[in-house]
């Protein structure tokens, strides 16, 4: 498999996965965990395949990528002028299996309450 088709797949795989478990009606945080924990089975069965290291952690990135663009959707305002940030290794796309997710959320000059709420919420999430 190609590195983008790599990528490609195992965020279709996470998307789906996650929508799947959110419209059974389980709780979020699970269903989250749950998807992580599954992507992560495919990317280590993939390496006991003999797949590129360097495929594999653009791979992980994508799998991140999808979880957190879907947290940020379930507790931002689409009109929040807010702003998530990949940074460091990750956002290299470069996010080893032991690796910290580090992100900058950008938020506009005097964010208001909902947009603080909301911030609250999806930190905490």
């Amino acid at each position: 498999m190609t590195p983008g088709r790599l990528v490609e797949s195992l965020a279709a795989f996470a998307a789906t996965a996650l929508e799947g478990r959110l419209g059974e009606g389980n709780a979020p945080i699970p269903a989250f965990r749950e998807t992580l924990r599954e992507g992560t089975a495919r990317l280590y069965a993939w390496f006991d395949e003999g797949v590129p290291v360097g495929d594999l952690v653009a791979a992980r990135s994508a799998l991140v990528d999808t979880l957190l663009g879907e947290a940020w959707e379930r507790h931002m305002p689409a009109d929040a002028g807010a702003c998530l940030a990949a940074v460091g290794g990750y956002g290299r796309g470069e996010l080893h299996p032991a690796s910290d997710v580090d992100i900058l959320i950008l938020l506009p000059d005097g964010a208001d309450g909902p947009t603080s709420a909301a911030l609250e919420s999806l930190l905490t999430f």
